[in-house]
């Protein structure tokens, strides 16, 4: 879209993959209902996402997930600004952020479960 600020452009992802997310390989919190409300550290299972580049999962529909296919291509060409898709790694390791990243994750979800009294939720 041509603006006076610039070149916009808009994508909207239909793409559900709906068996990608391990729920009991992921670090996440969920309602006693099972539904899921918050996702820190995601563990896809790797065949439900291969070959894809962007999706999303019926647990969380509004969070987009990228693969490094994808992100590589869409920050080559400058397209980074504003988008920020939890990125996805070939084995299927997903972060919500970098405080979740390997080198702090073990610390993080220790002290998590201290606090909350046992096993991380």
């Amino acid at each position: 879209m041509p603006s006076d600020a610039g070149e916009y452009y808009l994508h909207h992802t239909t793409r559900f993959a709906t068996e990608a997310l391990d729920t009991e390989a992921s670090w996440l919190t969920a309602m006693p209902n099972g539904e899921v409300t918050n996702v820190r550290v995601y563990r896809f299972r790797p065949e439900a996402v291969r070959g894809l580049w962007l999706f999303r999962i019926p647990q969380l529909p509004a969070r987009y997930y990228a693969t490094g296919r994808f992100m590589e291509a869409f920050e080559r060409h400058g397209f980074h600004r504003g988008f920020k898709p939890a990125r996805v790694g070939s084995e299927g390791l997903g972060y919500a952020d970098e405080r979740y990243l390997p080198e702090v994750w073990e610390r993080i979800k220790e002290e998590y479960a201290r606090r909350a009294g046992g096993r991380p939720s």
